[in-house]
């Protein structure tokens, strides 16, 4: 799998609301874990699944990482475009009922325990404890690799833990809120 470094479009993200939000994700309603419909189809700027369907329609053949599984929503989202290999993480097997599809490779791991993938991973959307600890650590160990591609972050603004990581970040990084999350989405370019 060829990987692709796309860091002009997440740089102009914020210029591009219209076009996220027009962004169809009506062909996954089927897969949408029931408690995560009444988020999954919100606009941009409330909601990140829009944006994270927009980005991974601008990949082709590209390794896309989701950790963090939970309902399954974001990787479903990431799916979209069909053309990407999608791995979802997440600590337990929380399968029963999500959103997960036949495109989406699901492990239950720490996912810095496949380092294989992580090291071929374009994109990956982080969205775990929210506790700014883990997404430091995690956001070390892509530098002691020297991994090149783009982390989006997911609730940067959630919490003063959140915020303070957010705020400690030295790679380049693009507040995407407007685009993403209410809580807060940026994307951090390892390059």
């Amino acid at each position: 799998m060829q990987k692709q470094l796309n860091y002009d479009l997440i740089r102009d993200l914020n210029n591009r609301f219209d076009d996220i939000n027009e962004t169809l994700l009506l062909s996954l309603y089927s897969k949408v874990h029931p408690r995560s419909v009444q988020w999954f189809f919100e606009a941009a700027g409330k909601e990140h699944y829009r944006l994270l369907a927009y980005i991974s329609n601008h990949y082709e053949g590209a390794l896309i990482l989701d950790i963090g599984t939970n309902t399954g929503s974001s990787a479903l989202a990431l799916s979209l475009s069909g053309n990407n290999h999608i791995i979802s993480y997440d600590i337990e097997d929380c399968r029963e009922g999500h959103g997960l599809n036949e495109k989406i490779e699901h492990k239950v791991m720490l996912a810095t325990d496949d380092i294989v993938s992580v090291k071929s991973a374009s994109l990956i959307f982080l969205d775990t404890k929210h506790d700014g600890v883990f997404e430091n650590e995690f956001r070390n160990k892509l530098e002691e690799i020297n991994w090149k591609g783009v982390l989006i972050l997911d609730d940067i603004y959630l919490n003063p833990e959140m915020k303070s990581f957010w705020d400690s970040i030295t790679q380049e990084k693009i507040d995407l809120t407007k685009v993403g999350h209410w809580s807060g989405t940026g994307a951090v370019i390892f390059q």
